[in-house]
């Protein structure tokens, strides 16, 4: 049922499981943003494989679009672990472009790719989304090089003792709109079910005025030493 107008709507939380996983790894992420911040969640897309991830960012885009015609929702949050932050990311910058999304946070996404993507080459055409994530991929100086649409944010976050992907690989990009944290000591499954990596995205969901830019990306990073 839609709501009318004049109620308000807490704007709902997106979630995106990384590769090769399925929803129901969200599941202490999405019982924690509901008692925590009192929001309800999305977890739209079955699950992410070897498939192009331009694909699963329209179908990412089409679930949010659907929850806002069925629901009413205007405006939505994205937090996505791993190489389900591309997903996010490909979507907010060249699909939605800020008409629905307002903030996207990452956990422990691979901006900077990941060296062993080489072994997509030996797939051929079934490397799909492994051969996008190669340090230095079209699809991840697209993502990287992108501006972040007026009137959104995009947050990424780390762990120091993420062995997959580090610090460095994990940052979105650099301009208006981009924001990084630092989850200090998680690895990467810790990013999106321990205790510290919640601390930070309820953080990055919470934070006002990332949006408008501004002093407040001075803030958020002295917050994250």
């Amino acid at each position: 049922m839609k709501r009318r107008q004049s109620e308000r709507v807490e704007s709902p939380v997106v979630l995106v499981q990384g590769f090769g996983c399925r929803p129901r790894v969200l599941g202490p992420l999405e019982r924690r943003i509901g008692k925590v911040l009192g929001r309800p969640t999305l977890c739209p897309i079955p699950g992410l494989g070897l498939g192009d991830l331009r694909d699963s960012a329209h179908e990412l885009v089409n679930a949010i679009e659907a929850s806002a015609s069925k629901d009413g929702y205007q405006r939505f949050d994205v937090v996505a672990h791993s190489m389900g932050g591309l997903t996010a990311t490909y979507m907010l910058k060249h699909l939605d472009q800020g008409r629905r999304i307002r903030r996207v946070v990452t956990l422990g996404t691979p901006f900077g790719g990941l060296s062993a993507a080489w072994l997509a080459s030996l797939l051929g055409p079934l490397g799909g989304s492994l051969g996008q994530i190669a340090p230095h991929s079209r699809l991840l100086r697209r993502l990287t090089g992108a501006p972040v649409p007026a009137g959104s944010a995009l947050v990424s976050i780390s762990g120091s003792r993420d062995q997959l992907v580090s610090e460095a690989a994990a940052r979105a990009g650099e301009g208006p709109g981009h924001y990084h944290l630092d989850a200090g000591p998680c690895n990467h499954t810790q990013l999106v079910i321990g205790a510290v990596g919640f601390r930070r995205i309820e953080f990055a969901l919470a934070v006002p005025g990332l949006e408008v830019g501004g002093p407040i990306r001075a803030r958020l990073l002295r917050t994250a030493a």
